[in-house]
């Protein structure tokens, strides 16, 4: 019932909490809030006059990451879930409005995120590692397709789940995050497709 537009919700690892983007009460600019389920009042966690999206959490609940827009690239910060000072933690190209920022590895060291090396290039996967800020490449998309996007760890850490998108289809691949295979191809529909998950189990993806 809030006024505005609330977006990207995320729920913590306890499932007691949402994170989630809120325009605000003047839907003017888009900020991280968290919000028990059971009710009560938003906490706002950023203040910053650009627009933030797509909050993650970290597995121990005690963390959230997400994107700063601005023109030049987007931006992963960290912040405390009960609020406090922002970590940058690094820059990735701009992303289209839909692309999901980026998914905790179960371990709690590292974000995937979307990126490319160069404007021209495909959307790529990368790990960023939340102690150093270094980024490497884990997908490299063949050159006839748009990109890999909306990447998701399985629950044991295993498999990375993204999707590969090529003009106006996609499909859901699966990734060794140990490396030395190629990904593997789950979906033949060819149809759009805007985010995926992990049930809990690890065994089914929606």
């Amino acid at each position: 019932s809030f006024p505005g537009q609330e977006l990207d919700p995320a729920f913590s690892p306890d499932g007691k909490q949402i994170a989630f983007a809120w325009d605000g009460e003047k839907g003017d600019n888009f900020d991280i809030y968290v919000k028990l389920v059971e009710g009560g009042t938003p906490l706002r966690l950023t203040t910053h006059a650009a627009p933030e999206r797509w909050p993650a959490w970290s597995p121990d609940g005690s963390r959230i990451a997400f994107v700063r827009e601005s023109a030049g690239g987007h931006e992963i910060f960290m912040v405390s879930a009960l609020g406090g000072p922002e970590r940058k933690l690094g820059q990735v190209a701009p992303a289209r409005a839909w692309t999901k920022g980026s998914a905790w590895s179960p371990d709690g060291k590292s974000l995937a995120i979307v990126d490319k090396s160069s404007p021209l290039e495909p959307n790529s996967i990368f790990l960023l590692s939340i102690e150093t800020g270094e980024k490497r490449r884990i997908t490299s998309p063949p050159a006839q397709y748009m990109g890999d996007e909306g990447p998701s760890f399985s629950p044991d850490g295993r498999t990375l789940a993204f999707i590969r998108n090529r003009a106006s289809v996609s499909d859901i691949y699966l990734l060794a995050v140990a490396g030395g295979a190629d990904p593997r191809r789950l979906t033949f529909a060819e149809r759009l497709i805007w985010g995926l998950d992990w049930t809990q189990d690890g065994g089914r993806i929606v």
